[in-house]
């Protein structure tokens, strides 16, 4: 079905069509140059071929702005296709023949098969680069064992020619030896027996040494009884002096023994070393006989696998013309045999879904546009920070808390004193400061706390006080509002007194908590015989981070390090400091070394993701311990965008 669907929109089938018609009568136009290839690609681009399914229909659709057009081109493109499925489906040359020459290039196949088994019997191989990578290996491996054992017979005749020219004479090795009055016969029985065995094991040593490597089991052991025959015999001779006497007598006929039983063995050797090298030499001709009948007949067995793979594709191609053939022996010239028309062209009706292709269109790459700028703006314009799962896996900062961003909240105005504190007394709707169990934020400062608490008994951090920094990277982060809820949630512990301490004194309007009586300066409270001004609350003291003059001057670092010695004698348990935002110009960044715990505030969709990044990794230059605390969260309608615990 795809070869038919294949002439349907072939352009020599659309040419022809044109022909018939005209291409004035298809375009609706006259006068127009190269009309006739215009109206083939008119017809050519609107014309549909469609197949249904795996059936065997084919549906052809054709649109044209002329109503009179589409009908008279559908039965001119049916005319036509008929015409040549005919031409497409015959087939060259005659069956008969076709038939002959498929039968003759069998039978050549199998002659070539049968050849090319006999010549592959009659070398004795399988495959023939197979065959003549182990044939080369074992005359490789015997011309190896060749020349060792050409060595070992070379060895071997040497030793003999020496045994041949130091050979004793006949020498009665069964003549009595004369032992000298003083050793005892029998201990002479034993030194000799020892002797005859020390011979035996050497001359054991000398062919376990010519098969076998030092390190073999077998020369280790022979070896350890030579040592343990050797010490036999120094020990007689130490226990007996006399059979230093003996031993020359011995040793002499020892060594004619020795000489004639090394004469026999190395005879022995030479004959069986002769004899192993002329098998050799006869298998490693025998391989290289082989090896050249091979080389001999490698061509003819290439040219006959050769001629059968080519034989075999001939084949392949004879029998798919074959097939052709037997098809168009089948059809019929005058007869259109299995095409036929199910439906005849219809008259063209007005194409009413284009408009809801287009409006379609437009909708999807509406949708396109704007998922692709919500991904520019996450990915290039807003580089803020999004969620708090963002700064554990992206920045790998810690976090203690996310605080929400509630719908309820009120503006906070933290109490001040004096006349300011008797108006905010009298005010119809008293505003909620962080230290007051009211505020919204405390429920998460008592939880900070906590985990504050649970971090340092974790971490052994159990001297006094201990220092706490509460910064940002931006202002208006909440810095103040959180640092002065902690404190406040600190204080209520009972365990020991809190100091709240504010660092932003160079705009003192941001934190109206610490103007009037209610907050000494940091160098009037750690000065010699200081004494604080205590809050609202027991057990929470307040400062601000100026000189000792009283005067709003900010603590420089230097300053900061003199009464830092002061400040861990105090009987404070925690020190809570309000700190500047972390700027090119603010000291948080050298005093967060000092601290035992630096809380850093983050805005979601606000705190630049880099500035966060980089603020953390200057303080952690400090050696700072640097935890983030996520304030403001905003709340998804989409739980699976922000799985976090609310």
């Amino acid at each position: 079905m795809a070869t038919e669907a294949e002439i349907l929109g072939s352009w020599d089938l659309v040419t022809a069509v044109v022909s018939a018609i005209g291409a004035e009568r298809i375009l609706g136009e006259t006068g127009l140059t190269n009309a006739a290839l215009a109206a083939a690609a008119q017809v050519r681009q609107n014309l549909k071929v469609e197949l249904a399914g795996k059936g065997s229909v084919i549906t052809l659709t054709y649109s044209n702005l002329r109503p009179d057009v589409p009908q008279v081109v559908l039965e001119e493109i049916v005319k036509q296709y008929r015409e040549r499925h005919i031409m497409a489906h015959s087939s060259e040359g005659s069956y008969d023949s076709l038939l002959r020459e498929t039968d003759a290039m069998s039978a050549r196949i199998k002659e070539t098969q049968t050849k090319l088994t006999d010549l592959k019997v009659r070398l004795g191989v399988t495959t023939l680069a197979e065959t003549k990578t182990q044939l080369s290996g074992q005359i490789v491996a015997l011309e190896t064992d060749i020349v060792r054992i050409r060595a070992q017979l070379a060895e071997s005749e040497a030793r003999f020619a020496e045994l041949q020219r130091g050979r004793l004479g006949d020498a009665d090795t069964n003549a009595p030896v004369v032992l000298p009055a003083p050793v005892d016969p029998a201990v002479v029985e034993q030194y000799r027996g020892a002797g005859l065995r020390l011979d035996r094991q050497r001359l054991q040593e000398l062919e376990l040494v010519g098969q076998y490597a030092d390190a073999h089991p077998q020369v280790r052991q022979i070896r350890e009884q030579i040592a343990a025959t050797e010490r036999e015999k120094r020990t007689l001779e130490e226990a007996h002096p006399g059979l230093l006497v003996v031993r020359s007598e011995l040793a002499g006929a020892d060594s004619a023994r020795a000489a004639v039983v090394d004469h026999s063995r190395e005879r022995a050797a030479i004959a069986a070393s002769r004899a192993h090298l002329q098998s050799l030499e006869t298998r490693l001709d025998e391989l290289n006989n082989r090896r050249s009948e091979i080389s001999a007949s490698e061509n003819e067995l290439a040219d006959l696998e050769r001629g059968l793979q080519l034989d075999e594709r001939s084949y392949e191609q004879s029998l798919i013309a074959l097939r052709g053939a037997r098809f168009n022996e089948a059809l019929d010239p005058s007869k259109m045999p299995n095409i036929n028309v199910l439906q005849n062209p219809t008259v063209p009706l007005r194409a009413a879904g284009k408009r809801a292709k287009t409006c379609g269109a437009v909708a999807v790459a509406g949708l396109a546009i704007g998922m692709g700028l919500a991904f520019l703006r996450e990915v290039v314009f807003d580089q803020s920070i999004r969620s708090p799962l963002e700064i554990e896996n992206r920045l790998h900062l810690p976090m203690f808390l996310s605080i929400p961003l509630l719908s309820d909240r009120q503006p906070v105005k933290l109490l001040g004193s004096g006349a300011a504190q008797e108006d905010a007394d009298h005010a119809p709707q008293p505003e909620r400061a962080p230290w007051e169990i009211s505020h919204f934020i405390r429920p998460y400062c008592d939880a900070l706390r906590d985990r504050l608490i649970m971090y340092f008994q974790l971490k052994n951090i159990h001297h006094k006080p201990k220092l706490v920094a509460v910064t940002s990277c931006s202002e208006g982060a909440g810095t103040t509002t959180v640092a002065a809820a902690l404190a406040a949630s600190l204080s209520e512990t009972g365990d020991g007194k809190v100091l709240l301490v504010d660092m932003n004194v160079g705009r003192p309007e941001m934190h109206p908590f610490f103007r009037g009586n209610l907050a000494s300066s940091l160098t009037d409270l750690f000065q010699t015989g200081g004494d604080t001004q205590q809050g609202r609350y027991d057990n929470l003291y307040l400062a601000t981070g100026t000189e000792r003059n009283g005067e709003l001057t900010p603590l420089v670092p230097a300053k900061f390090y003199e009464l830092l010695p002061r400040m861990r004698s105090s009987d404070f348990d925690y020190i809570i400091f309000d700190m500047p935002p972390i700027r090119q110009t603010s000291a948080t960044v050298a005093l967060s070394g000092l601290m035992d715990k630096v809380l850093l505030l983050v805005e979601p969709g606000k705190t630049n993701r880099d500035a966060v990044k980089r603020a953390t990794d200057l303080m952690r230059q400090q050696h700072a311990d640097v935890a983030g605390v996520v304030n403001r969260l905003p709340k998804s309608s989409l739980k699976w965008l922000q799985p976090e615990l609310e």
